[in-house]
């Protein structure tokens, strides 16, 4: 009761200070990783393509046996400027297999010289989901998606961060089945999981960035304690703080 107020006012706000602090900190440590994001440029009529790259030749298949490299870029199949992977494998699995298909690529690099193959794909047994084995028409190469790094609004990007790591924290599976598909939750026939197990699904589903969100938010969530420490400070019974 001795201990003047000043004294008191400078634990409360020392306490009130770091915890700003270290949220802070903690944001911009996340923040300044950036976010990966595929490079797009500009297509046909304006549209926006994805921009990806030849990142594996697969021996025996099409592609090799035509010629394309690693770092190749391909730009358009029969005629087709090339949108994304995705168009690019759409397309193939459009063509008929009798033909061979044209596939034109950037060869090495942004400036590089463009290159015209004629393959043939191949058609084999591939497993698309769940499961399920599907003909489908391949080339024979892997992609490489082109990214960078962006940087949005500081405020924003938290909220965002913060509101989606609590969603995962308070309802990790939404579906039972993503609850059952996990081989580290192994569920106590006698009971309900214990709390090591509780700790690992809760924290172990949203990785390190998200923990580091997750008590970042927590020292915010501290501050909302401030004014009562301060209200007690000021009162006639201010013996402790709280």
């Amino acid at each position: 009761m001795e201990t003047p107020k000043v004294s008191k006012f400078t634990v409360a706000a020392g306490g009130t200070g770091f915890s700003l602090m270290l949220s802070v900190l903690l944001y911009a440590i996340l923040y300044s990783q950036g976010e990966n994001t595929i490079v797009t440029e500009l297509g046909a009529g304006g549209a926006s393509k994805e921009v990806f790259l030849v990142d594996e030749v697969l021996p025996g298949m099409p592609a090799q046996q035509a010629g394309v490299e690693e770092g190749d870029q391909p730009l358009s199949v029969n005629g087709t400027e090339i949108m994304s992977f995705k168009h690019l494998f759409d397309t193939v699995q459009k063509t008929d297999s009798s033909k061979p298909l044209t596939l034109v690529v950037r060869k090495g690099s942004a400036n590089g010289p463009e290159r015209v193959y004629n393959l043939i794909p191949v058609e084999k047994e591939t497993i698309i989901r769940d499961g399920v084995m599907q003909k489908t028409k391949l080339l024979g190469f892997r992609p490489r998606w082109k990214m960078k790094k962006v940087y949005g609004n500081p405020f924003s990007w938290s909220y965002a961060e913060t509101k989606s790591t609590l969603a995962s924290l308070f309802n990790p599976f939404p579906n039972k089945n993503q609850l059952n598909d996990q081989p580290r939750l192994k569920r106590n026939t006698s009971g309900p999981l214990s709390f090591s197990n509780l700790i690992d699904m809760y924290f172990g589903k949203i990785g390190l960035k998200g923990v580091m969100v997750f008590f970042a938010f927590l020292n915010l969530f501290f501050l909302a304690k401030a004014p009562f420490d301060f209200f007690r400070i000021n009162s006639s019974r201010s013996s402790v703080l709280f």
